[in-house]
């Protein structure tokens, strides 16, 4: 039977700790695992290998025929029913398991941790997965994308990340500090506005929105053809909260997409005034240009495979084999000698000058022409062209001059109206002038060279005239920009001058048909879409629809206007048309599907 003390020995101390016993030290490697069973424990604790040593409590010592037992008193003194008759010890306790010391624990928790430590740091250090599901670590964090890749061309991680430049345990430092690389991703990425600031625009209503760095949406290491431009919608969210988030396109949802501008899908310029509708319904169906009749909105706007956008056609792609040729047969008449009723004989520094001899009567005189003054050189010259009495005395004037100095008079009138002789007579030379300004001062008709009707300025026998040398021609179109900033406000000659010259029926400002002219101080000469900053069209998937009723794929979307629409060529594209398709239960409908963060502004549509 196993006793926990026995209750015929005298009471003694209880022995068993460090302090007293001869086993139980700081520095020892085992302790009794009775005592921390029983709170009793053995006399003689564990052996050094950490095995029982409370086996037996004592050896019996034999006194004649009888056994003794020799349990010592600080063990307890002996045991209640002593030795056996073989001299064996009675009271046998069971062996236990000692337990480590307090040492032996310390070391191996320090062991543990050490351990431990090293290995965390390894996984780090060594692991392109990361841990606990980072997905990128302190030193080898992943492949970058190939364009970076490209960028860097074999050099350290310091071209990016400064702080790894640094040596000693500055660089351990570069390992844990946060470094915003913003202003390095700005060397080369541009964006309208300012790069950091929400959308790269101030917030309507006041700046309240801190900077965004770039990295809080573009994560670099994650691959060779990883798209880091994609942003998730949780991305998008955290800015556009409960009031202005929107989860799906689709009919019903709350909350709904707001309805489109009023803008969206017009396709309409402000700079150029095309008229698909009317080009379709009256134009295209005249037999002389039947054939150039286009098969459908690709013929004219060609996609491109590299955004999905569609290009605006150059006059020379889309506008010149019908166009060109009535831009040449446009002139404009800067100088036209014109019917006179008498005329003052020409003096001798006008004939040594012109090396002509005649004289005339003028009581007898028989005028050359019988041309009138043009509205454009009656606004110049302040005459009034209908009224022989009041210019002829101008014109004697102004073509003394002209056969004197050459250009100068010209120059003279132009710039007396605001306008720049450099740009509006460009490419006229003195000979051009003088000569036939001599023959009609001495009222003969010019004679030049039999010159082909190429562009350029050209005297004719009564005047001097410019024929534009194609589309865009920079002389005409700096009259019209001329003529556009005139002011006409209550002056009859100079309203009579720009429709003169914006007539498109009969004037040299045939221009003025398709560019329209704003209230800006320059005609507006070149094509400026709608730009939709913050939104994306792709074209291509949206072409691939097969709707079998209509023999364009684009006017699925884009239904064209009544031919008497004097706004816009097409109707407006609604939400209800996207809607059809796209949707949660659709085609996809993520915010970046149709939007994009940072602006852009292009030509395309």
């Amino acid at each position: 039977m196993t006793t926990r003390k026995s209750t015929s020995s005298p009471a003694v101390p209880d022995t068993a700790n460090h302090r007293s016993s001869t086993y139980e030290r700081p520095d020892f490697p085992h302790r009794c695992g009775r005592e921390r069973l029983w709170s009793s424990p053995c006399g003689r604790g564990p052996n050094a290998d950490g095995s029982c040593g409370g086996v037996s409590e004592c050896l019996p010592t034999r006194h004649g025929d009888r056994w003794r037992c020799s349990r010592p008193l600080w063990a307890g003194g002996s045991c209640k029913h002593g030795p056996k008759p073989d001299g064996s010890c009675y009271t046998q306790r069971p062996p236990c398991k000692p337990q480590s010391s307090s040492l032996v624990k310390r070391r191996r928790a320090s062991l543990i941790a050490a351990v431990g430590s090293f290995a965390l740091i390894a996984v780090f250090f060594s692991t392109s997965s990361g841990l606990l599901g980072f997905d990128q670590n302190l030193t080898i964090p992943g492949p970058l994308t190939a364009t970076h890749a490209n960028l860097i061309d074999g050099q350290r991680c310091s071209l990016c990340h400064e702080g790894h430049a640094r040596e000693g345990l500055l660089l351990a430092q570069a390992l844990v500090e946060y470094q915003d690389m913003s202003t390095l991703c700005s060397q080369c990425h541009g964006f309208e506005g300012r790069s950091l600031r929400p959308h790269n625009f101030p917030e309507p209503g006041g700046d309240t929105r801190k900077d965004i760095s770039c990295a809080g949406c573009h994560t670099e290491h994650k691959g060779v053809n990883a798209d880091i431009s994609h942003i998730p919608d949780a991305d998008c969210h955290s800015c556009h909260t409960a009031d202005r988030r929107f989860e799906t396109l689709a009919k019903g949802s709350n909350p709904e997409h707001p309805p489109f501008s009023r803008d969206y899908g017009r396709l309409r310029r402000s700079a150029i005034a095309f008229n698909h509708t009317k080009h379709f319904d009256t134009h295209f169906k005249k037999p002389e240009v039947q054939m150039q009749r286009p098969t459908s909105c690709t013929t004219c706007h060609k996609l491109l495979n590299t955004t999905g956008a569609l290009t605006i056609p150059t006059f020379k792609q889309g506008c010149a084999s019908c166009h060109e040729d009535s831009i040449r047969d446009r002139s404009l008449t800067l100088v036209t000698w014109p019917e006179l009723e008498t005329m003052d004989p020409p003096d001798q520094n006008l004939a040594d000058r012109c090396r002509l001899d005649g004289e005339f009567d003028p009581d007898d005189f028989e005028p050359v022409s019988y041309e009138f003054p043009d509205l454009i050189e009656a606004y110049l010259m302040d005459i009034d062209p209908d009224d022989m009495t009041s210019y002829g005395t101008p014109y004697q004037r102004i073509g003394y001059r002209l056969a004197l100095e050459g250009l100068t008079p010209l120059a003279d009138v132009i710039q007396a109206k605001g306008g720049d002789p450099n740009r509006l007579l460009a490419g006229l030379t003195p000979e051009t002038v003088t000569n036939p300004a001599c023959r009609w001062m001495f009222n003969q008709e010019y004679e030049g060279f039999d010159m082909p009707r190429a562009g350029g300025w050209r005297a004719e026998p009564m005047g001097l005239l410019y024929r534009p040398m194609g589309h865009a021609d920079p002389v005409l179109t700096s009259w019209l920009t001329f003529a556009h900033n005139v002011n006409d406000t209550g002056d009859d000659l100079a309203a009579a001058f720009k429709d003169r010259l914006f007539d498109p029926e009969d004037g040299p400002g045939i221009c003025a048909s398709c560019h329209k002219t704003t209230a800006k101080d320059d005609m507006a000469w070149t094509s400026e879409p709608y730009i939709r900053r913050h939104t994306r069209f792709d074209h291509r998937p949206h072409l691939a629809i097969n709707d079998a009723t209509k023999a364009d794929r684009c006017v699925t979307c884009h239904e064209p206007a009544s031919s008497g629409s004097t706004e816009q060529d097409f109707q407006n594209v609604d939400l209800a048309t996207c809607q059809n398709c796209h949707g949660r239960q659709g085609i996809g409908d993520t915010c970046t599907t149709c939007h994009q963060y940072h602006p852009r502004s292009d030509t395309n549509f």
